[in-house]
């Protein structure tokens, strides 16, 4: 049996990168522990100090979106890379029984 090795890369993304992300947003980070509620999601939440200080200039609301987009992103790319492994280890084994047989 043989295995088409002719694979190509079609995207880079980044997975399990929120060190970084919080390395490099946090001045946000600090603004988000003195929200007036752990749980903030910093929309329409009462006493938060990430919408307080994007109305008062201190913080830009594109560096803010910025912010939120990578976290989805590493989100998802995270959570696309634990299936792709899972997929990887579940063929890998089949090759292995059919090889086997």
């Amino acid at each position: 049996m043989r295995v088409n090795s002719n694979v190509t890369m079609r995207e880079l993304g980044m997975a399990n990168v929120k060190e970084g992300i919080d390395d490099t947003f946090s001045d946000i980070i600090k603004l988000e522990r003195h929200c007036k509620f752990s749980n903030c999601r910093h929309e329409t939440e009462p006493g938060c100090a990430v919408k307080a200080a994007i109305q008062s200039g201190e913080l830009s609301a594109v560096r803010y979106e910025l912010y939120k987009s990578l976290g989805r992103e590493n989100t998802n790319n995270y959570a696309m890379k634990k299936e792709i492994s899972k997929w990887t280890k579940a063929y890998k084994k089949s090759i292995r029984r059919v090889r086997d047989e």
